[in-house]
């Protein structure tokens, strides 16, 4: 059927909502969707209620206000958000209230009839589930958190007032924001919050939203409950509410992740840089953390992160070369979660270097010879302990060798007995074999084998050791200057001293001619003295020693002085 709106005779509208004096925020808003219906269901309400308490208007009801209904007309109780303020049967209605000579004023129910119980004298109060919830009841530290309070009055047909929600977060908890739609005031301190909300109508629920940044207290349970007060619609204060349930929440430590990033190979014994990068569970980097990095469990190092994250640090291999796990870690704090990871980690042979003189060295043939090589890291020239170095005097079937072991400055040092190499130039062959920990290193220098005569020395003036030498014949003293003047012709180049020369050694001494015979065969490479003066004296023929070279000496000699004895200069042995 259809329902037409009722105008009053003066002109006036009989529609709920549309009356000037009509504040409501939801006025507009009809609960069955049909406006004329409504104002309908409102217009009869009111005129079949004056009926039942009224039927003679003038010989039972007297009161100044008219009659039950026009005492209220359009006074209605607050109106939830589709626009009712009463339900009957599981049906929103909005019915304008009407006189109650119970309660003295406009009232909307009693507690009779099946409404509510308590006294007559009174009106229906609200019932109001309080509750409160977390999205997160294990959220992780410095991030935040949404409590929501929820107030949901489920009375047909009581309403609330003056409703005022507080709540106080948990010590450390900080509050952020703050959103409560509809309600007519709000406000926060970093702790707390105050809503409030003028009316809370039948069927009606309203949401607070508390945004909160969680603290550093992981671990620690933290409980805590809004609390409501309210008053019915005759501002009559009801007993409080404290939120069922409350909100727990124990915050959690925020996750990492720690990836190393290299570096995955090194040399043993030199430096090498590891790196790493640290980040939450948002992939955002973390700053100033320590992140320490452990290769074998041996070589270690740490260092703070930078504000991306990344982190690195040197670390010296002091493994054998070969694979090896490498373990990036990150021990956690307050705040952040323990993370880690590892890798292979490969150490490689390390460089070595073995070094001696870098002059010829010489070396008498039948005489005992120490020879000595260094062994060095290239990389900064660290010396390199405690290794085998074998050095050779020669090569092929003559050669001669003898190992020694590096000391603390790197140097290896040993003798060979008796020099048994032919004589003229050789080599010298330093070599390390390697081991676990270096590379294999030789280093060959050279030297010249020479040897002294026997029964005696021959001589050359100190003015005559360019070019070709005469170191023995009947010419000696005509192919031979020397500074300290000339030498007597008696002397044929040649001295049979017991004692092996030396340089700046005293005077030496023979007789003349070849009363002291030299000798068969001379070495190839023969050390000869060199004299600044000769003298005779009665038999005796001496002379000094300033400097002692090696000639090498030419074909064709023999002790006869009329054989002279030649050959060239080629080391200054003093």
């Amino acid at each position: 059927m259809a329902f037409d709106n009722f105008v009053h005779q003066a002109g006036k509208t009989c529609v709920a909502g549309l009356t000037g004096s009509d504040t409501d925020p939801n006025r507009g808003n009809y609960p069955n969707n049909d406006q004329s219906a409504d104002a309908e269901i409102n217009t009869l309400s009111h005129e079949v209620i004056e009926a039942e308490t009224d039927p003679h208007p003038n010989d039972t009801w007297t009161g100044p206000l008219g009659e039950i209904g026009d005492a209220c007309n359009f006074n209605f109780a607050p109106r939830n958000d589709i626009g009712a303020d009463v339900y009957m049967n599981g049906h929103g209605y909005i019915v304008q209230q009407e006189w109650s000579n119970a309660v003295h004023t406009c009232a909307i129910d009693l507690p009779t009839n099946g409404f509510c119980s308590g006294s007559v004298s009174s009106v229906c109060s609200p019932t109001v589930a309080f509750a409160k919830s977390v999205d997160n009841a294990t959220p992780k530290v410095t991030r935040p958190i949404n409590y929501t309070i929820t107030l949901n009055n489920t009375s047909d047909s009581g309403a609330g007032s003056n409703l005022s929600v507080t709540d106080t977060v948990p010590a450390g908890y900080v509050i952020t924001n703050l959103s409560a739609p509809s309600s007519t005031s709000a406000s926060n301190t970093s702790s707390s919050i105050t809503v409030g909300y003028d009316t809370l109508p039948v069927h009606q629920s309203r949401t607070i939203t508390v945004t909160a940044t969680v603290p550093v207290q992981p671990g620690t349970l933290a409980t805590n409950c809004g609390n409501l007060a309210l008053q019915d619609l005759l501002q009559n204060a009801l007993s409080p509410l404290t939120t069922s349930p409350c909100a727990s929440t124990t915050p959690v430590k925020i996750p990492t992740s720690l990836t190393f990033l290299g570096a995955s190979k090194g040399d043993f014994n030199d430096s090498v840089t590891l790196s790493a990068t640290l980040t939450d569970d948002m992939s955002a980097g973390i700053n100033s953390e320590t992140v320490s990095f452990s290769l074998n469990g041996t070589d270690n190092c740490s260092n703070a992160t930078d504000s991306s994250g990344n982190v690195s640090c040197p670390v010296t291999p002091s493994e054998a070369a070969g694979p090896y796990t490498v373990v990036a870690s990150f021990g956690g704090d307050s705040q952040y979660g323990s993370s880690s990871s590892s890798a292979t980690f490969t150490v490689l042979l390390e460089e070595a270097s073995i070094t001696s003189s870098a002059s010829q060295q010489l070396i008498q043939q039948g005489a005992p010879v120490t020879l000595s090589a260094l062994l060095t890291d290239p990389d900064g020239g660290a010396p390199i302990a405690s290794k085998s170095v074998t050095i050779t005097l020669g090569s092929g079937g003559g050669s001669q060798s003898c190992t020694a072991t590096t000391t603390g400055a790197g140097v290896a040092t040993c003798t060979i007995g008796l020099v048994t190499v032919a004589q003229g130039p050789q080599i010298i062959t330093d070599a390390f074999a390697g081991d676990a920990y270096y590379v294999p290193a030789s280093n060959i220098q050279s030297a010249l084998i020479y040897a002294y005569p026997q029964g005696g020395d021959f001589a050359i003036g100190n003015l005559s050791t360019a070019g070709t030498v005469h170191f023995w014949g009947s010419q000696w003293s005509a192919t031979n200057s020397l500074s300290g003047g000339g030498a007597p012709s008696a002397f044929k180049g040649f001295e049979n001293g017991t004692l092996t020369p030396t340089c700046g050694s005293t005077i030496w001494a023979t007789v003349g001619g070849n009363s002291p015979p030299p000798p068969a065969t001379i070495p190839s490479y023969m050390a000869v003295i060199v004299t600044s003066s000769v003298k005779k004296s009665g038999n005796t023929i001496s002379g000094n020693i300033v400097s002692i070279v090696i000639v090498k000496t030419d074909p064709g000699y023999a002790p006869d002085p009329a054989v002279p004895g030649t050959g060239t200069v080629v080391a200054i042995l003093c």
